[in-house]
């Protein structure tokens, strides 16, 4: 090995030992990603007249959203959100997917609404129909025909999306309606019987996006949300069916002979 001097020190280098350069290493500065600007515009149809208007899952990742002054439109929010206002809408049918906190309708009429959340809410309504899921009792308010039937729709993201929104699919009180303004005069009712199906309602939409409506639509994928009645059929005399885990049903088993047996006694 050669022996060199460098700085008054004394070290060996080897020939296949790179050479160190003594010119300062330029560091060059990444330009940083600008920040998108919030478009408002995205999270709102207003305005819109005779249109099948979209929102595709992943467009509002749980996001606020609007609708104002829309009339005779189809109008599918594939996605879960924050909140959601429906203001002077006309004629209209509407999906929304799960909302995190309130749906609140004002100055709307002639509505067909499929839509699930944690709490929900109309004002100066008139003749709209609901198939809904809501945590919590639906209120009405100074509306008039008001008709509810039970969440019973699918698609193949509204699992995923109900749990980002932080809805528990066994807790509906779609049923338990509180009007603000209960007179003499009902101003609410239940859909009877009720629709086999959303599709009754909506057809989901033809207009295709790479795909992304006809992987969401398989109709072979059943609703999450289990089919009530709540008070809609109290009364009626019917058998149903309860599907218990092998565990309790021994236990079931035996009750039921036992309360047999006292009955028959």
């Amino acid at each position: 090995p050669r022996i060199a001097i460098r700085m008054g020190c004394f070290h060996s280098t080897s020939k296949d030992e790179p050479q160190r350069s003594d010119s300062p290493t330029v560091v060059k500065r990444e330009m940083e990603e600008p920040v998108k600007k919030f478009d408002r515009s995205h999270y709102m149809f207003t305005d819109r007249q005779n249109e099948t208007l979209v929102k595709y899952p992943g467009d509002l990742n749980g996001q606020q959203f609007m609708i104002n002054k829309c009339e005779n439109c189809d109008i599918w929010i594939l996605d879960n959100t924050a909140t959601v206002s429906i203001d002077k809408t006309t004629n209209c049918r509407i999906y929304l997917g799960p909302c995190e906190s309130s749906l609140f309708f004002r100055n709307c009429s002639d509505l067909k609404v499929i839509a699930a959340c944690q709490q929900f809410r109309t004002r100066d309504c008139t003749n709209c129909d609901f198939m809904l899921f809501c945590m919590t009792a639906p209120i009405i308010e100074a509306s008039d025909s008001m008709r509810f039937t039970c969440f019973n729709f699918s698609y193949f993201s509204l699992t995923k999306q109900m749990d980002s929104a932080g809805l528990d699919p066994f807790t509906n009180c779609w049923y338990d309606i509180y009007d603000f303004n209960k007179g003499s005069k009902p101003h609410w009712s239940f859909i009877t019987p009720p629709p086999l199906s959303g599709n009754e309602w909506m057809v989901p939409p033809t207009s295709d996006e790479e795909g992304k409506i006809t992987a969401e639509f398989d109709q072979s994928i059943p609703c999450p949300i289990p089919f009530s009645v709540g008070e809609a059929e109290k009364g009626r005399d019917s058998t149903c069916c309860a599907i218990v885990p092998r565990s309790m049903a021994e236990s079931l088993l035996t009750i039921s002979a036992k309360l047999e047996k006292v009955r028959v006694d």
